[in-house]
């Protein structure tokens, strides 16, 4: 009777093939928050311009139809955001984890990355906080929601998240809404 069993050879030899697959991946196991929170802000405004763009708001009976556009507000005293339909407190859940994009848990990137946004404010736009980005049903980016129909971006909108010593900046081109993370 034949009995099959591993080698010396072989078990010596798998151990040294995990401990290389160990050492690659180990590295790659600390958090890159600065990616995170930058990745997960940039997906929220793309969110928010996606809502807008299929949610068209316009109602010719109401003089402020344009005052229900979908927008997310940037809360960066507190590094906090939030998205929303209009001026009230109609939040958008989150396709991932069906919480409200409220500012709070996940949204509140200090407490979740401990990173912080910084607004370069558009030409013509007071430097406010909180600042609101509102985008219509063309996927437009526009400064805040009060009283004008049209307030397009006069130019890109730059928000800088920093976490761990590094930065990202988000960029949202001022035509278009086409927006970007620059490292």
């Amino acid at each position: 009777m034949k009995k099959s069993a591993f080698t010396m050879l072989e078990l010596v030899f798998v151990i040294v093939v995990i401990g290389i697959l160990a050492a690659a991946i180990i590295p790659r196991m600390d958090r890159d928050t600065v990616y995170e929170a930058s990745e997960q802000l940039l997906s929220h405004i793309k969110y928010t311009q996606h809502l807008a763009m299929t949610d068209n708001v316009y109602d010719d009976t109401d003089a402020n139809w344009f005052q229900n556009r979908w927008l997310i507000t940037f809360d960066a005293g507190n590094e906090t955001y939030s998205i929303s339909k209009g001026t009230g407190t109609s939040y958008a859940l989150d396709p991932l984890t069906k919480q409200e994009i409220d500012g709070t848990d996940d949204y509140d990137l200090d407490n979740k990355y401990s990173a912080t946004i910084d607004l370069d404010y558009p030409t013509g736009t007071a430097a406010a906080d909180p600042f609101t980005l509102v985008f219509d049903h063309l996927g437009r980016p526009h400064s805040g929601v009060g009283g004008s129909v049209s307030n397009i971006l006069a130019n890109d909108l730059n928000i800088t998240i920093t976490a761990s010593g590094e930065t990202a900046n988000i960029i949202v081109i001022q035509e278009t809404g086409y927006s970007y993370i620059e490292w």
